[in-house]
C-alpha cells in the first residue's frame, strides 16, 4: 500500500489517500477532489475545474507522471 496526499498528487491540501495501485489512488483522489468540490470547498472546486478544461492530453501528461510517482514512493 502506498499513501499520497491529495498536495503530492498536484491537490490543495494534505489529506492522505491511499491505495495498492497507482490507478486505485488515482480514483480515490480524484473521488475526493469531487466531494470536496461539492461541499463547496473554493480551492478544490478550482482545482476541479482546471482538471475538467486541461482535455485529454492535460489528463495523460498527468497519468504519466503520476505513474512514475507511484513507482519510485516506498510502500507505507
Amino acid at each position: 500500500m502506498k499513501k499520497f496526499t491529495c498536495r503530492e498528487m498536484g491537490g490543495t491540501c494534505d489529506a492522505v489517500i491511499e491505495g495498492n495501485t497507482a490507478e486505485e489512488v488515482s480514483q480515490k483522489g480524484q473521488a475526493h477532489v469531487e466531494e470536496m468540490s461539492a461541499q463547496g470547498e473554493e480551492s478544490h472546486k478550482a482545482l476541479k475545474e482546471g482538471m475538467d478544461a486541461q482535455g485529454e492530453e492535460g489528463k495523460a501528461k498527468w497519468w504519466e507522471g503520476f505513474q512514475k510517482k507511484f513507482a519510485e514512493k516506498p510502500d507505507a
